[in-house]
C-alpha cells in the first residue's frame, strides 16, 4: 500500500484531534500530513527508508517533540488495526519510523527528511575496463595467420578463439585490425569473428583458384 493510505489516516486523526480541542497535537499531525501529501503514490516502506535523515536531527527545546505525538499515534494505530488491518500495518510503519526520533524537534525532523528525499543518490563508481591484452592478441594473430587457407588448422585455432573468455571484444577487434586490410567497424564480437572466418574462406578460395590455374597451365 502507499503513503496515500497513511496520509488519509493522519488526516482523519487530525480531524478527530480538532474535535477534541487538542490543538497542540493537531498542529503536529497536520505538519506530518503536509509532509506526506506530495508523495501519495510512493510505497510506504520505500518512502520512509528514503526519508531517513542523513544528518543528526536536533532535540526539541522549545518546539514540538516527536515523542509528544507518539502516544496519540500509537493509540490510533491500535484502533485502526482492529477495524482495517492493512491500513493499521501501514500506519505502524510511520509510528516505527517516528519512534527513532522520539526526542527530536518535529519540524527539524521533517526538514531533514525532505533534504534526504531531494538529495541525489550517490553515484555508483564504474570500474575502468581492463586494457587490451596485447600478448594474447599477438599469439592468436600469429596462429590464425599461419592457419589461413588450411581448413583443419584454422578450425582448431578459430574454435579455441571463439570459446576463449579471456578474448573480449576489444581483443577480437585488435586481432581483426592486425589481420585484415579493412577490418569491420562493428564492436560486436560475433560479427568480428565472422569477418575473420570470411577472411580464411576468401584466402582458401583464392588458393584453390591458383592451384586450378596452375594445373591448366601445366596441361
Amino acid at each position: 500500500m502507499s503513503i496515500c493510505t497513511v496520509g488519509s489516516a493522519l488526516r482523519e486523526l487530525a480531524t478527530l484531534s480538532e474535535a477534541l480541542h487538542a490543538s497542540s497535537k493537531t498542529k503536529g499531525l497536520r505538519a506530518l500530513e503536509a509532509f506526506l501529501a506530495p508523495h501519495g503514490e510512493a510505497k510506504t516502506a520505500t518512502f520512509l527508508k528514503k526519508a531517513a535523515p542523513r544528518r543528526d536531527v536536533g532535540a526539541s527545546w522549545a518546539g514540538q517533540r516527536v515523542g509528544d505525538l507518539l502516544p496519540v499515534l500509537e493509540a490510533y494505530q491500535g484502533m485502526i488495526e482492529r477495524i482495517a488491518n492493512k491500513t493499521g500495518k501501514e500506519f505502524a510503519l510511520l509510528v516505527e519510523f517516528l519512534r527513532q526520533y522520539e526526542g527530536a524537534d518535529l519540524s527539524e525532523l521533517i526538514k531533514a527528511a525532505r533534504e534526504a528525499l531531494t538529495a541525489a543518490p550517490p553515484a555508483k563508481s564504474k570500474s575502468a575496463a581492463a586494457p587490451t591484452n596485447e600478448q594474447l592478441v599477438a599469439e592468436y594473430v600469429a596462429r590464425l595467420k599461419s592457419a589461413l587457407g588450411n581448413d583443419s588448422e584454422f578450425r582448431n585455432v578459430f574454435e579455441l578463439l571463439r570459446a576463449d573468455k579471456a578474448v573480449r571484444k576489444q581483443e577480437v577487434a585488435e586481432i581483426a585490425r592486425l589481420m585484415m586490410p579493412s577490418p569491420p567497424s562493428t564492436v560486436d564480437r560475433k560479427k568480428i569473428l565472422s569477418a575473420i572466418q570470411d577472411l580464411h574462406l576468401t584466402i582458401k578460395g583464392l588458393d584453390l583458384k591458383l592451384k586450378a590455374s596452375r594445373g591448366r597451365s601445366a596441361a
